[in-house]
């Protein structure tokens, strides 16, 4: 029984981790190993001398390099684990090895007549989830061997003198059918099948999600026009509704946040590891990435604008995984099936693509660099303590070496004046919104050139992706650290409502200020334009949009000088409408904003079955309890054998209940039994249980096998002559009404 089960569960194992081409030799050395068990069981003496040989043994091996062999092993587990499939196989040999030693030791030790069955039915179902979350129904042969072993150590657990060899044959004849039936693939109930399928899919999002992701970029709205690994070129941005926002005020909705600049392009190299949203044990770290510590102290200015708010989103067509939300976010709550996901830059993503109809509400704050009293904010910030600062610097400050020394020599002209890194900033987006013409048809951009280099010094004009970066690449010029940010820019109309086309389409810029946390700025002149309210155009779309509105239709013919306003100029106004102490926050949420104009209205996605898995569980726990409180059952767990026979004698008087007899008060126990013997003549066995009742409990006598033997006949011969609806009554009393094991003691009246 031992090797059956071993055997089945190190295949099964290999099976699941890639590596079954090593099953022969797991065989083999499982076949060595269960042996060597074998043979310590003989007697204590050998038992206590293979022990001692098998710990020397393992203590060299550990010595000579066992112990590295044993790392390597965790290591390339935990790598195949996180999705990497190639590193398991490199130590496949001794991983099967340390399997085969695991698993022979407690398959031995569960297959011990002492242990019962459910321990190897422990392990076995183990197995099977295993299979089951892996879905890897091609492994199930791999467990046929220990399903023949669970099913005979059910069947040997009636009697503990039944032979393993006796019921071997019959546990065969059963774990065959049992896979040929599934082999045959009968019926199947599709919505348990679709159950099973949602639990699995929800296990693995929320403990196991190592897949490859789509991961959006500006590319789906056209504009990457000379492809992924080079900016610039004639831009065409797509009309097609892709959102609908109730928000307060303008947004920007963040989806891929980058911090590497390749001079051709922009790249993300810190978020490659994942992070359950929800998970408390990132917490900190969630906390430290989305600022929501920041700033640590604004007693000495208007924290009005760091008061979070709340909007909705919800797709009007499919997408790539990204979930689009503010900066600062606070509270993530998405709807249906969903399980966000955030990484270290910052990024919220779903364990699948999105589809038209899925819903979040988020809460955060909402400003930007266009906002008033911003700038009291980040000065009153800038004396406390950032823990976060020194690791911001080292991954928002680099630059690209072949950036002409010209741009530098902007960057400082353009910040000259300003005498906080708040300023800096302000002085840079001014400068570049000021000085630079917005243009859609640009010409391609060289392959060979910087991109900011060619945009600053040479064409002059561009789109948003132009702006962003030269913000982003002049900010760490002057050292602040800041990275580039594509998304979209929701602009709600008077009702709250923003549907966000392809022409919402944006990227930006974030600056890190010490003490603070990270700032939106736009540096796109249509965008700064736009500061002073939302555009007039209709909310469908079908008109023009912020990144349609003409340009200059000059732009400079020569390097221009910076145009910094004096100390004294006013700074941009702030948005009337988007002021938190004036503009109200939508009443409430509905359920289906509109749609653009033709479009069908989706549907949000259905939530997750938690109800019908509620029933299921439920009902599997029901039937656990009625196996639970079978006596056979119970009297295995016994540990005495008064215990087991009272078992059996308790069984007996529920049974006789369900028969109509019906002790009386002053009558005893064993009066009571002898009355029913009389009453019935299949019953003669009565008369004995009822003498051996007297010695029990009057005579504190303790019984022998044979006693709880009889009682157990006892309990048969009245259990069989009860009809189906009397059967069902006496095991639904033991499931929700137990009786304790000495209340047969008392009347039953």
């Amino acid at each position: 029984m031992a090797y059956l089960l071993s055997l089945g569960m190190t295949l099964t194992l290999l099976g699941v981790t890639g590596l079954i081409r090593h099953g022969g030799f797991a065989a083999a050395l499982l076949l060595g190993l269960n042996a060597a068990l074998a043979a310590c069981s003989l007697n204590r003496r050998v038992a206590l001398g293979g022990g001692c040989v098998a710990l020397f043994t393992i203590g060299l091996w550990l010595f000579v390099g066992g112990a590295g062999i044993l790392v390597e092993c965790f290591r390339a587990l935990s790598l195949h684990l996180s999705g990497l499939r190639t590193a398991l196989p490199m130590v496949g040999l001794p991983f099967a090895a340390i399997l085969c030693v695991l698993c022979a030791v407690a398959a031995w030790f569960v297959t011990q007549r002492s242990a019962g069955a459910y321990p190897a039915l422990i392990l076995l179902v183990m197995a099977v989830v295993l299979l089951w979350l892996g879905d890897r129904t091609d492994v199930l042969p791999c467990l046929l061997p220990a399903v023949i072993a669970a099913v005979t150590l059910l069947l040997r657990a009636g009697d503990e003198h039944t032979s393993t060899l006796r019921v071997l044959p019959l546990a065969v004849v059963v774990s065959g059918i049992a896979f040929a039936g599934m082999a045959a693939q009968g019926a199947v109930s599709e919505p348990l099948r679709q159950l099973a399928e949602d639990i699995r899919q929800r296990i693995y999002d929320t403990f196991f999600y190592t897949e490859p992701r789509d991961v959006f970029t500006l590319a789906t709205e056209g504009y990457y026009p000379q492809g992924m690994n080079q900016l610039g070129g004639p831009a065409e941005p797509h009309d097609q509704p892709v959102m609908a926002v109730i928000t307060p005020r303008k947004t920007y909705l963040r989806g891929v946040v980058k911090n590497v600049y390749t001079g051709r392009t922009w790249i993300e190299s810190i978020g490659g590891r994942r992070y359950l949203w929800s998970a408390s044990r990132f917490e900190e770290l969630r906390s430290t990435v989305f600022d929501q510590r920041l700033p640590m102290q604004n007693a000495m200015a208007d924290a009005s604008l760091l008061t979070a708010r709340r909007l909705q989103v919800r797709m009007l067509r499919d997408s790539a995984s990204t979930l689009f939300v503010p900066q600062r976010l606070r509270q993530l709550q998405p709807e249906g099936s969903m399980i966000p996901y955030f990484n270290a830059s910052s990024e919220v993503f779903a364990t699948a693509n999105l589809q038209a109809g899925d819903v979040w509400t988020v809460e955060a704050p909402l400003f930007s660099s266009a906002d008033g009293g911003l700038e009291a904010l980040v000065s009153a910030a800038e004396t406390a303590s950032d823990p976060n600062w020194s690791e911001v610097c080292d991954s928002y400050l680099q630059l690209h070496d072949d950036i002409d020394q010209r741009v530098y020599q902007l960057a400082a002209q353009a910040t000259a004046r300003a005498a906080t890194p708040y300023a800096k900033a302000m002085a840079l987006q001014q400068f570049l919104s000021g000085n630079y013409a917005y243009r859609l048809d640009v010409p391609p951009q060289p392959t060979n050139q910087d991109f900011v280099s060619t945009f600053l010094i040479e064409t002059k004009e561009g789109y948003c992706t132009y702006f962003a970066s030269a913000m982003t690449v002049m900010c760490r010029m002057v050292g602040l650290p800041a990275r580039y940010v594509e998304g979209y820019v929701a602009y709600p109309d008077p009702e709250g409502l923003a549907v966000v086309t392809g022409q919402e389409g944006h990227a930006w810029t974030e600056v890190y200020f010490r003490g603070f946390g990270w700032v939106t700025f736009d540096a796109t002149p249509i965008s700064v334009d736009a500061w002073e309210a939302p555009p007039d155009a209709p909310s469908d779309g079908s008109d023009s949009t912020p990144e349609q509105t003409p340009a200059p239709t000059e732009s400079p013919t020569s390097t221009p000088e910076p145009t910094t306003p004096p100390e004294d100029s006013p700074a941009p106004s702030p948005e009337p409408s988007d002021a938190p102490s004036e503009q109200p926050e939508p009443s409430a949420l509905p359920d289906d904003p509109p749609s653009a104009p033709g479009q069908e209205t989706p549907q949000a996605s259905s939530g997750f079955p938690w109800r019908g898995l509620l029933i299921v569980l439920l009902l599997l726990l029901l039937l656990l309890r009625w196996v639970l409180v079978q006596p056979d059952v119970q009297s295995k767990r016994q540990k005495s054998e008064f215990r087991r026979w009272l078992v059996y004698t308790q069984a007996t008087h529920e049974a006789l209940r369900r028969l109509g007899c019906i002790r009386d008060a002053v009558e005893t126990p064993a009066g009571f039994l002898r009355r029913a013997a009389g009453h019935a003549p299949g019953f003669a066995a009565l008369h004995a249980l009822a003498e051996a009742e007297n010695l029990m409990f009057y005579g504190h006598a303790v019984p022998y096998e044979t006693e709880t033997a009889q009682a157990r006949a006892c309990f048969r011969a009245v259990y069989a002559r009860l009809n189906a609806g009397q059967k069902l009554l006496f095991h639904l009393q033991r499931v929700f009404l137990p009786a304790r094991v000495f209340d047969i003691t008392r009347t039953d009246a």
